[in-house]
């Protein structure tokens, strides 16, 4: 609006030095230079940053790994069927920490070599090892081996149910309720969270918890829950 006016003023000027000359009146002197308006100082907002937020839970499952904000948001939420490098970096940027890398060359006489990108309390290993569920060709490119309550910068790892390692086998089965498939390794390993639970045996995927004890020890996802096999 400013500008406007001004525009204004300038065009009426100019009408008044006009209807001087038609007039006879005295000369009138004009400056050779331009006059530039002083710039108004704008108002602009101001934006606050919102505050980063910290990593509080890895959630490690059949079908995702995601991680949990302190205020419940989600920083991360990676699929079994992205590579895991990429997952990897993804993750350590949620978690604002680290990852190693290390590859572990041939296993036995029939397994390839495996790349393991680890975060302390649990590693990503590609391909998926013997008996994960792309073992079996399910397309997923990597599995998850959780062997920790926490990650190397403290952030709590859970499954489903909150369940975690160090959790009673009875509130393991309290938690899980009638998703425990109990399958060939015995009674200290249990299936859960299957995402085919109509496959044939040997084709069904879940998470594989391992007990030691009373405690649960570790967990693989997602896993063929019920192979059974080994590298020879």
């Amino acid at each position: 609006m400013r500008a406007f006016r001004s525009s204004v003023f300038v065009v009426a000027g100019l009408l008044l030095v006009g209807l001087t000359a038609c007039v006879g009146g005295p000369p009138t002197s004009t400056s050779t230079g331009s006059t530039s308006p002083t710039p108004e100082a704008s108002e602009s907002a101001t934006l606050t940053p919102e505050p980063d937020v910290a990593a509080a839970t890895v959630v490690v499952t059949a079908s995702a790994i995601t991680v949990l904000g302190t205020d419940g948001s989600t920083l991360a939420g990676e699929t079994y069927r992205t590579d895991a490098a990429t997952v990897a970096a993804h993750l350590a940027e949620a978690l604002d920490e680290e990852f190693t890398v290390e590859d572990t060359g041939p296993i036995g006489a029939s397994c390839d070599s495996i790349t393991v990108y680890g975060f302390g309390g649990f590693t990503l290993s590609s391909p998926g090892g013997l008996g994960s569920s792309g073992s079996i060709g399910s397309g997923d490119l990597y599995s998850a081996y959780v062997s920790g309550a926490t990650t190397a910068g403290g952030v709590a790892i859970e499954t489903v149910a909150g369940q975690h390692v160090g959790s009673t086998r009875a509130a393991f089965e309290a938690a899980v309720g009638d998703e425990i498939q109990y399958e060939p390794y015995g009674t200290d390993a249990y299936g859960f969270d299957l995402v085919n639970p109509g496959a044939e045996p040997y084709d069904v995927i879940g998470v594989l918890a391992w007990f030691d004890g009373d405690r649960m020890s570790s967990w693989t996802a997602p896993a063929a829950v019920n192979f059974m096999g080994d590298c020879g």
